[in-house]
């Protein structure tokens, strides 16, 4: 599988860092073998306020595009659906960093992440029911993420209805 370099410019950081995250979207589905086309990486984080600073001198202004302190400790803060990404400016390589929020699927899910080694580098993947489908960690979106309604054993209304608080049917 050839990808862009995202995971040395991106997922390393967080490892050294030892952040929880687990990469989500088209990457993890090219990861799992379904072909996916893609422009970015989509990595949900589990972050605590503090860790802002740590994550942004990961990507230094000098050689990326991050937002402020504050506009990531606020996105970090919020319970559901905060977002912020960081560009690389020789390249455009885009990471969607998503903070985990409250919700019970981004919970699960990064109870069951998994660790895949992609191109001699071990990095951490939704697992493979919610992996495209967890690419917000907004929940909305998991419900009609398209590879959920083809990638058992997540199923569009199995999603909704994990959503929902109920078990699947």
């Amino acid at each position: 599988m050839a990808l862009p370099d995202w995971i040395s410019t991106f997922i390393e950081p967080l490892d050294r860092l030892g952040i929880v995250y687990m990469v989500t979207g088209s990457v993890a589905a090219m990861a799992y073998g379904e072909p996916r086309m893609t422009t970015d990486v989509d990595v949900v984080l589990s972050l605590a306020p503090g860790e802002a600073d740590p994550l942004l001198d990961c990507f230094p202004e000098a050689d990326f595009y991050r937002p402020p302190e504050e506009v990531v400790r606020h996105e970090i803060n919020r319970a559901a659906r905060g977002h912020f990404n960081v560009i690389q400016h020789a390249t455009g390589m885009k990471a969607d960093f998503y903070p985990a929020g409250d919700d019970p699927l981004s919970a699960q899910a990064l109870e069951r992440r998994r660790r895949l080694d992609v191109g001699g580098t071990t990095i951490v993947l939704a697992p493979p029911s919610t992996s495209s489908c967890a690419s917000s960690s907004s929940t909305a979106r998991v419900a009609r993420t398209s590879t959920c309604a083809t990638s058992p054993p997540c199923s569009r209304a199995g999603a909704r209805s994990t959503w929902r608080g109920s078990k699947p049917n």
